[in-house]
């Protein structure tokens, strides 16, 4: 029994110096050599008392608990001091880009910029590493489909865009369109259409059409009870679509496609709601 507490005493101290000093054999092989010579439990723990080692061991853990007090209380102030100054940050940067975005909002409203305009514009700042929307829908706010803003008093209308590419892109990749020039010219239809005897109802579609192609397609689709009251809005996404295309190509399967408008195809009335004219006569135009 009392070797037995010896040893559990040898090996206290031996794990003490471990700790503290990071030696072992060396200062183990005292440790032992000394604790051999003991007789009683009381003599390890007076020597453990009176040698350097007692002394060293209580302020070397006073000392390194202070230091990693202080150490810590530093540590904790300067994350928290990083993180104020990372929120602080943030907030700046996310107020001015609202700024930026308002005011790129207010000088695209202000001179009335194209649809293409504005997106060159934003895709311009992304490259520069500015946070802006990719498109100019996103940063002006407005709806995909514009039911609001094509809107007569008490007639319940509708728009849908669908696109011009989209369309093309779809021809294409059935192999239903000839690529043999490299070039995609497009025909484009204008006309009001009436669906119902008994009612107003009516559709003013865009449909296009490649040229020697039989597929037609729809670009864009407006229903009301009369024409859309403003053709410069009705015709805005197509006119900003035909813009990029023209500028840009089409790109497909690795190749760029150009793209040119051949001709918009409209009888006399949708010809001067399309020019903005108020008399027509019964004479069909293509311009």
């Amino acid at each position: 029994m009392e070797e037995s507490e010896k040893r559990k005493k040898r090996r206290k101290v031996q794990r003490l110096r471990e700790k503290l000093f990071g030696e072992k054999q060396p200062k183990v092989q005292v440790v032992e050599s000394a604790a051999a010579d003991l007789n009683t439990s009381q003599n390890l723990n007076n020597i453990f008392e009176q040698s350097d080692f007692g002394s060293t061991y209580s302020s070397s853990t006073d000392e390194s608990l202070h230091a990693l007090d202080t150490s810590f209380e530093t540590l904790s102030s300067d994350n928290d001091n990083n993180l104020t100054e990372i929120l602080f940050c943030d907030e700046n940067q996310l107020d001015d880009n609202s700024k930026l975005q308002s005011n790129l909002r207010n000088v695209a409203t202000k001179y009335r910029l194209s649809r293409g305009c504005v997106n060159d514009l934003l895709s311009a700042l992304i490259d520069y590493g500015v946070e802006v929307p990719k498109d100019s829908r996103t940063l002006l706010k407005t709806q995909r489909t514009i039911d609001d803003i094509i809107h007569n008093p008490g007639d319940e209308s509708s728009y849908r865009y669908f696109g011009i590419k989209n369309n093309l892109l779809l021809l294409l990749s059935e192999n239903l369109l000839d690529l043999s020039e490299n070039k995609l010219k497009l025909l484009v239809n204008i006309d009001g259409v009436p669906i119902s005897k008994s009612s107003k109802s009516q559709l003013w579609p865009i449909l296009g059409a490649v040229f020697r192609s039989k597929f037609v397609f729809p670009i864009a689709i407006y229903h009301g009870t009369s024409k859309p009251s403003s053709a410069e809005v009705f015709l805005s996404d197509f006119v900003d679509e035909v813009v990029d295309l023209v500028r840009n190509g089409i790109e497909f399967d690795g190749t760029i496609i150009i793209f040119e408008l051949k001709a918009i195809i409209c009888d006399a009335p949708a010809r001067a709601f399309v020019k903005c004219n108020s008399v027509h006569t019964k004479d069909v135009f293509r311009t």
